[in-house]
């Protein structure tokens, strides 16, 4: 068979597909078991005509992390599912909260990939409600990282940062 995915996240389909030859010169049936575990999943009936092939594709979903054994008749193999890439976010610090005139001011927020794959996480820093600057940080699966983003005030006053819905101020 035929594993298109051998890593497979939660909620994510993964296909496997096997070619049935009918080698004969009759029309005739077969029966294709897909077992997962050990435990009958699904069954496909295919008739093919003499000489003729098909290729016969099973779709599977399985809501559990683990690892799974998959059977097709007589031909094995594996597949692993893990849990899709999924981000938080914590710990905004301003680092100095007062500053003068043309002095940075370092805005870090931790971001934390709680999945077991590798993804991507779209990070926006508003200054005062605008929109200032956007990093993209790509992640492994239990990864994480400080991202820091630097400001330099060029007017005297009060600066409302947010970043993702965590708020500060300096």
């Amino acid at each position: 068979p035929i594993w298109e995915h051998a890593l497979v996240t939660i909620g994510k389909a993964g296909a496997v597909s096997i070619t049935v030859n009918n080698t004969g010169d009759v029309e005739g049936s077969y029966e294709i078991v897909l077992k997962l575990n050990g435990v009958e999943a699904e069954v496909k009936e295919v008739s093919l005509a003499g000489q003729s092939t098909e290729v016969i594709t099973f779709y599977i979903e399985p809501q559990v992390v683990g690892v799974y054994n998959i059977e097709i008749n007589s031909f094995r193999g594996t597949f692993e599912v893990k849990k899709d890439a999924s981000f938080t976010i914590s710990s905004l610090s301003l680092e100095p909260a007062l500053v003068t005139i043309g002095d940075a001011v370092a805005v870090s927020i931790t971001v934390n990939n709680t999945g077991d794959v590798e993804g991507s996480y779209e990070l926006v820093l508003k200054l005062n409600g605008v929109e200032a600057e956007v990093k993209e940080v790509s992640l492994a699966g239990q990864a994480t990282e400080v991202i820091t983003f630097y400001i330099e005030p060029q007017v005297v006053g009060v600066y409302n940062i947010e970043i993702n819905r965590f708020m500060g101020t300096f």
